[in-house]
């Protein structure tokens, strides 16, 4: 087919979060070790980009198994620098070192803004396809008791109370927005998200998508 595969995969310190046995970034390599492997198979070229709010590796599309297994290991065992993340860094980093049309793999929570412009035109240049990895925690609070929350980009704190309907409705109204505001965004630039838990298996969603009619 001699196609070329990009990975963009977000690598800042959101991704640390894990309430099951495994972390958003965790899930994240294993899905891009899986599509990188199955790229290397077709005989495709694939390429890496892990990005924070910086780039943070760059590693240009090539075949072989020797290419895809330096690929996976930077995938594993790269650190990011910088806890914080900017989806548009990456992207306009793809725009500007990726001339040719690629399938393109933006692996993310999407715990960002300001990158939806940036979105619209990598689409329109290469096939995008956005894999979007949340936890449990996020979508849904606890019923009953205090926490105390970091957010591990910034490190500012909250206390939360969560026996309070008012917080829980607020919360489940902000994160409605956010998933409605995000479908919008797909649905404007053609691109159909896979949505993975962390709490649930990985794997079908992705067989189910690609069933769909969509390149694996």
């Amino acid at each position: 087919r001699e196609l070329t595969v990009l990975l963009l995969v977000d690598i800042s310190q959101s991704g640390d979060i894990g309430t099951h046995t495994k972390t958003k970034l965790q899930i994240a390599a294993e899905i891009s070790a899986i599509l990188g492997f199955s790229a290397i198979n077709n005989n495709d070229k694939v390429g890496l980009i892990l990005f924070s709010d910086t780039i943070e590796t760059y590693i240009p599309p090539k075949k072989g198994k020797d290419h895809i297994l330096r690929i996976i290991r930077d995938i594993f065992y790269k650190e990011a620098q910088s806890p914080k993340t900017c989806i548009k860094k990456g992207l306009d980093f793809l725009l500007k070192t990726t001339k040719k049309k690629a399938i393109v793999f933006l692996i993310s929570d999407f715990m960002d803004d300001g990158y939806q412009k940036s979105l619209q035109i990598a689409s329109r240049k290469h096939e995008l396809i956005p894999i979007i990895i949340e936890d449990t925690l996020e979508n849904q609070l606890p019923e009953k008791g205090w926490a105390r929350f970091e957010d591990p980009e910034t490190g500012e704190c909250v206390q939360i109370n969560f026996s309070n309907p008012d917080i829980q409705d607020a919360y489940r109204t902000m994160q409605l927005a956010r998933v409605l505001e995000q479908d919008r965004l797909f649905q404007s630039i053609k691109s159909a998200p896979i949505r993975i838990k962390t709490d649930t298996s990985y794997v079908d969603p992705l067989v189910q998508y690609f069933k769909k009619g969509h390149r694996a």
